[in-house]
């Protein structure tokens, strides 16, 4: 689910790995800074943000307008404030 599985797919990692600010990744500091949100969107100590890691070569997004809520291959966990929200297919509590 989500807009991230057409956006991700499209990247080509270097090394293996993407980061936000890559130019690749979607880097979500600009909109935090300009609504004033503080400590959002870093990835440090202190801060909250949300990370997916995905397989870059096999992100896909199978929602259809029958299954809308199809969840994408290729999505290895999410994290969204710190706490894993999604790993290795369960959606956690």
């Amino acid at each position: 689910m989500g807009s991230l599985p057409p956006r991700a797919g499209a990247l080509q990692p270097r090394a293996g790995t993407v980061f936000a600010g890559d130019g690749g990744a979607q880097d979500e500091r600009p909109l935090a800074r300009d609504f004033k949100l503080a400590d959002r969107s870093e990835i440090r100590e202190g801060a909250f943000a949300d990370v997916v890691v995905f397989d870059a070569a096999t992100v896909k997004d199978v929602a259809t307008f029958e299954r809308p809520k199809a969840v994408s291959v290729g999505i290895e966990c999410v994290m969204v404030n710190g706490a894993m929200a999604y790993r290795a297919g369960e959606v956690a509590n």
